[in-house]
């Protein structure tokens, strides 16, 4: 019995603690959720490019608003905080649209926060509209009356005489700042107060007391110590009493339970199919095991001698086929991508004998007055097809070792000139992914088709790698190619490099590292090559 008390007391003891704890864990809760959003509209915006970027966040922002005039405050605020991840780091070159919408948004978030009465997040978001580049009257007037409710007058004052100076006539912010200066006096005088009263009890200890005062003060600090030693004893017994009681509740259920057997009999009648259903899950299992044992000790590989090394070995097969399954996704992605390459080429051949035929004619007649829009983004994805497809360099140490471009997954976005005579307007902006191994010197190039075979030929598994023995692959990614990103990078490209998967013999570590940087330097220049090509054929 005193055992099955002690299980009691710990278990009301660590329910107690997570009760206790249970703010911490809610915050932990809170900062999961966040990072998963974060990640999630970090995937979405990798996807995305800078215009639809600004697009989305301006609908989001237009959603926002309507929830907020429903009264709906927290999907408000889950909108307009998407609608600034978006947008909060795109490029100068987007300077004048960007800054007005998340001033826009951090100024509604910070409403919506205030009208929710979470004054520090109000603050915050406010906070954030100020950072916006250009001063703004509304992003100090909401910090200012956000940091009135968490009563920090100095700092709320400083906000509200910096929106009155931007904007005079807010009459708001006047009221707002006159019960600040109110506050502040209140504050001011009730510290005088206290300071002059503990000025006084200094000035009056100060005198020598005499003997009556003595032993009026001795009396009253035994009064004291009398009544606190009584509520100690009360409290001590009051305690022991709810221990005593509490025992004899346990004691009364334990008795019940005792009494009364067979209390859980029909939940075991329902359990009863649930284990008979595992003790066959676990046979099958088991038989499959010794079939699969059988097949690999004839192979001279090992054999798992009980049923958790193969659940275990079990898991690991599926996890092998997934990986197969997405290897063999990729490979039937680049055979579609290769044949629409080979029709790009066949289509460049042909739209190079058209333009020059166009340009004679052109020459031969007056010249238009109208503009002519011409969608170029079918020559921009076979020129740089043309130029970074297969590009390769050697590492500077190891002349062996080899990193190349092995495929252009992704050459999307809009490539649009419009002509009048002599004169040119461009919209430029692509999205560039390329894929990138390594492998030895000599290491052969493999087709989609090259892949397929080498599967056929062997156990069916789809090849890792489109380099035969490589043993790293990674990608390049650029968000933005136009030409607002070249004036802003001056022509150093700013890709970003990402390595995926290495294989258990990948060898020199620092001479891949060093091969793919020199790719990376060479598709940079390759990339502003083939802008120049752009400008000068366009």
């Amino acid at each position: 019995v005193n055992s099955v008390f002690e299980f009691f007391w710990i278990h009301h003891a660590v329910v107690s603690g997570v009760t206790q704890m249970g703010k911490s864990f809610e915050e932990y809760q809170k900062e999961k959720r966040e990072r998963e959003w974060k990640d999630k509209v970090k995937q979405k915006k990798e996807s995305m490019s800078n215009q639809q970027r600004f697009e989305t966040a301006s609908n989001y922002k237009g959603i926002g608003n309507d929830k907020f005039k429903a009264g709906n405050r927290s999907e408000a605020i889950d909108y307009y905080l998407e609608a600034a991840e978006y947008v909060k780091d795109l490029t100068n070159a987007w300077k004048k649209d960007r800054d007005p919408l998340l001033l826009s948004l951090y100024c509604n978030l910070s409403l919506c926060h205030f009208r929710q009465e979470d004054f520090s997040a109000a603050a915050e978001a406010a906070e954030e509209a100020v950072k916006v580049p250009g001063e703004s009257a509304k992003a100090h007037y909401l910090r200012g009356k956000a940091r009135m409710k968490l009563q920090d007058w100095e700092k709320a004052k400083a906000d509200l005489q910096v929106a009155l100076r931007l904007q005079p006539s807010n009459t708001e912010a006047q009221q707002a700042l006159e019960e600040v200066k109110q506050a502040c006096a209140e504050e001011n005088r009730k510290a005088k107060e206290v300071f002059g009263g503990f000025m006084q009890r200094k000035k009056d200890a100060s005198a020598k007391p005499d003997a009556a005062s003595e032993a009026a003060k001795q009396a009253a600090a035994e009064a004291a110590a009398a009544e606190k030693a009584a509520r100690v004893a009360a409290e001590q017994a009051a305690e022991k009493k709810a221990l005593e009681e509490e025992k004899q509740r346990m004691a009364r259920a334990f008795d019940k339970l005792a009494t009364k057997p067979g209390l859980y009999d029909d939940r075991e009648k329902e359990m009863e199919p649930v284990r008979e259903k595992l003790k066959q899950e676990d046979q099958r299992l088991d038989l499959e095991r010794n079939l699969l044992n059988i097949i690999d000790e004839s192979e001279g590989k090992p054999v798992c001698p009980d049923l958790d090394d193969y659940r275990v070995k079990r898991e690991k097969m599926a996890w092998d086929q997934e990986d197969q399954l997405q290897a063999k996704k990729r490979i039937l992605k680049k055979l579609d991508r290769e044949k629409e390459w080979s029709e790009q080429d066949e289509w460049r051949a042909t739209a190079d004998q058209i333009k020059a035929r166009k340009q004679e004619e052109q020459r031969q007649r007056p010249r238009s007055t109208d503009w002519e829009e011409k969608d170029v983004l079918k020559w921009c994805q076979q020129e740089i097809r043309s130029r970074l497809h297969r590009l390769s360099c050697r590492a500077p140490d190891k002349q062996n070792v080899v990193a190349a471009v092995v495929d252009a997954t992704k050459v999307d976005g809009e490539a649009i000139v419009w002509v009048r005579g002599d004169r040119r307007i461009r919209w430029i902006e692509l999205t560039l992914k390329l894929e990138w191994e390594v492998g030895v010197e000599g290491a052969r190039y493999r087709s989609a088709q090259d892949q397929i075979k080498s599967a056929a030929a062997g156990s069916y598994d789809a090849p890792d790698f489109v380099l035969e023995d490589a043993v790293v692959w990674g990608s390049f990614r650029l968000p933005e190619l136009s030409e607002d990103t070249r004036a802003e990078c001056k022509g150093n490209w700013p890709l970003v490099t990402k390595q995926r998967k290495t294989t258990a013999g990948a060898g020199d570590v620092k001479a891949a590292d060093a091969a793919v940087e020199l790719l990376r330097q060479e598709v940079v220049l390759q990339l502003e090559s083939f802008f120049e090509s752009l400008l000068a054929t366009f």
